[in-house]
């Protein structure tokens, strides 16, 4: 054999982040038969994730705002793979910490959601990941929020300003 030729990956890590087309098309035939089932808007939690490092400083407080919101409360790890799709794809508002589910979520959502992502670590680039990834997939630019405590510190999850989240979602009409 002299040369190989491969098919691209059509999603994966680095430029193939955002999917190609024919991806993007594929993905949405196969869930177009999972059943919408869910709140119209939807806070994605990680309180209950096993490894503290995965967790969000202060989400107790967050879960509170967002429930007198009016978010419905979604722990995505505790629900087959089909029932998280089907949340996803019924919410009109997501709103999160950075994270899996918000590389699941564009898969799902619809053209006409909004979303809001704040960081949870002290990886800003994150945001521009999730959010390349969830214009590719779902067409919809999220709002990135930065509501890190300054001066910044190492440790993670990243203290929070409650201050700063709370005003980027209320003026991103999230709140």
């Amino acid at each position: 054999m002299d040369r190989l030729i491969l098919p691209s990956p059509g999603f994966g890590h680095g430029p193939w982040l955002n999917g190609t087309k024919a991806f993007h098309d594929h993905m949405r035939d196969r869930l177009a038969d999972i059943p919408v089932d869910g709140a119209e808007r939807l806070y994605l939690s990680r309180r209950e994730l096993r490894l503290s490092d995965k967790h969000v400083d202060r989400e107790d407080e967050i879960i509170e705002m967002m429930k007198q919101a009016g978010y419905l409360i979604f722990e995505p790890q505790a629900f087959h793979l089909d029932v998280q799709l089907g949340v996803m794809r019924a919410a009109r508002q997501i709103v999160g910490a950075d994270g899996t589910a918000f590389h699941l979520a564009p898969l799902a959502m619809r053209r006409d959601a909004q979303a809001a992502i704040y960081l949870r670590r002290n990886r800003p680039e994150m945001l521009e990941y999730l959010a390349r990834q969830m214009e590719g997939f779902a067409g919809v630019a999220p709002l990135k929020i930065d509501a890190r405590r300054r001066p910044l510190s190492k440790v993670t999850p990243a203290p929070i300003d409650m201050d700063v989240l709370r005003g980027a979602l209320q003026k991103g009409g999230f709140l």
